[in-house]
């Protein structure tokens, strides 16, 4: 096959003869279930023709039920389509990367499909732009398992692509009219389907992965750098700094503005052949230039969106401290992105819905640097934030035998455990009642307004 390797592209058509065929296409995954495989000779010939009868891409599709209940051959490779209705967090591990998506078909029937490197990055784009439109996913080569009495569903490794909103191929432009044709699908509905996260995706298990659970006085007392999850509740933010900049669209790095460049077509086309929707010159910019900015990781890039960067202030039952929420994690509490806080409150200082978390119980992952271990410095950046309350439900269960949770919290989260009468056994994880952050100079309490600095030190009172 070496021999024959550069004479494929894809999207052209080649005609193949003198070749052999064998009775063996086996093994798990396959992308084709015909049961004959072909065999190259070196005597093969491979021609390249132009037939317009034979389309760049042919799918198959596999209904959700077929997946979800296992009728289906798991030994093949699937093709679905579907409206995206929800979209979890990007989760970076070392090199990998992946984001879930959850689809639902004509039959109303939803499957969720976990995207892994490459396939993401369309996904994280769409996810700035945010359109008020149905978003219509074809998801290609997909593989599945039977895992914990479920389908999973990924992206196959080497061969699997996705197309979002590609109005050349006809079953998107068909469901795309067909969910235009809902009466009841107007835009807040379709803003929320798209946009709203899935905290499903984020099991326990992968939450709590590679972390320490502690609280957040036992935090402070580290002496190395870790990933620790611990549970709080938001009672303020600290409104000193900006609440958003301006990112990097790919990686949420900030961004400097360096200049312009002329182009007198699109602004935004994507790099590396990649196809993509580029924005036309209008009469705003009149085509005399584009902004152009710096990103400490992509270089020149043009295309910059708005993000959140908040730091709120979090309390237990052992102590307080104050922890720095991310673009996604910030949208995940308010379901706002930054650009629309902007729309929405033109020129506020501090919009009203960012206090929405305040009083929100959480689970945080908390990603404890060499910087705050050195520093004895409190204000942590959070690595991964749940409301999910089956999550946060196993999390207190795993805990409950050395920390002692309070009967609110309990009832809350559907806790069964037995408590102890003595008190002193155990810390406590209370997110009841309000614990005041005070100042380190002089010990006065810290307010959540606008002009209050940010503690640098924290104790809890």
């Amino acid at each position: 096959m070496d021999t024959f390797i550069n004479y494929f592209e894809e999207g052209y058509i080649r005609q193949i003869s003198c070749f052999d065929h064998a009775l063996n296409n086996v093994g798990g995954y396959r992308c084709s279930n015909h049961e004959y495989k072909i065999v190259f000779k070196p005597n093969t010939a491979v021609d390249a023709v132009v037939d317009l009868d034979i389309p760049n891409h042919m799918f198959k599709f596999t209904p959700f039920a077929e997946i979800s209940n296992f009728i289906a051959n798991f030994d093949f490779c699937f093709d679905v389509i579907g409206h995206v209705i929800g979209v979890s967090e990007l989760i970076i591990d070392g090199e990998k990367k992946r984001i879930s998506v959850e689809l639902e078909d004509e039959r109303a029937d939803r499957l969720k499909i976990t995207l892994w490197n490459g396939n993401d990055d369309a996904i994280s784009a769409m996810m700035v732009d945010h359109p008020v439109m149905p978003v219509v996913l074809i998801v290609q080569y997909v593989k599945c398992k039977k895992w914990n009495s479920r389908a999973s569903v990924t992206t196959n490794m080497y061969n699997g692509r996705i197309f979002l909103n590609d109005m050349s191929m006809r079953a998107i432009l068909d469901n795309k009219m067909r969910l235009e044709d809902i009466e009841d699908m107007d835009a807040s509905v379709q803003r929320i389907s798209i946009l709203s996260n899935i905290s499903g995706y984020n099991t326990y298990e992968d939450f709590v992965k590679d972390a320490s659970m502690l609280t957040l006085s036992e935090i402070k007392e580290l002496e190395e750098p870790c990933y620790v999850v611990t549970f709080a509740k938001i009672t303020g933010l600290v409104k000193e700094f900006e609440w958003c900049y301006l990112g990097c669209r790919d990686c949420n790095k900030k961004v400097t503005e360096i200049g312009k460049d002329i182009d007198t077509r699109f602004v935004g086309m994507p790099k590396n052949g990649q196809r993509g929707k580029g924005k036309k010159v209008t009469s705003e910019n009149n085509g005399e230039g584009i902004k152009k900015f710096l990103c400490s990781k992509h270089g020149a890039v043009s295309v910059v969106a708005q993000k959140f960067k908040i730091q709120a202030i979090v309390v237990d039952g052992s102590g307080s401290g104050i922890v720095t929420l991310w673009d996604r994690q910030v949208y995940n509490l308010i379901n706002k992105t930054a650009s629309e806080l902007l729309e929405e409150e033109p020129g506020v200082y501090y919009p009203n819905k960012l206090d929405e978390p305040k009083g929100k119980k959480c689970l945080f992952k908390l990603d404890v640097s060499h910087f705050n271990i050195r520093n004895r410095d409190n204000e942590m950046s959070v690595a991964r934030v749940t409301t999910d309350t089956a999550i946060i439900k196993q999390y207190l269960e795993a805990v409950s035998e050395d920390l002692e949770i309070d009967a609110e919290t309990s009832i809350e989260f559907g806790l069964n455990v037995t408590q102890t009468d003595d008190s002193t056994a155990k810390i406590a994880v209370s997110c009841t009642g309000d614990v005041n952050i005070q100042n380190a100079d002089d010990g006065t309490p810290l307010e959540d307004t606008a002009d209050s600095p940010p503690p640098k030190k924290t104790k809890s009172t």
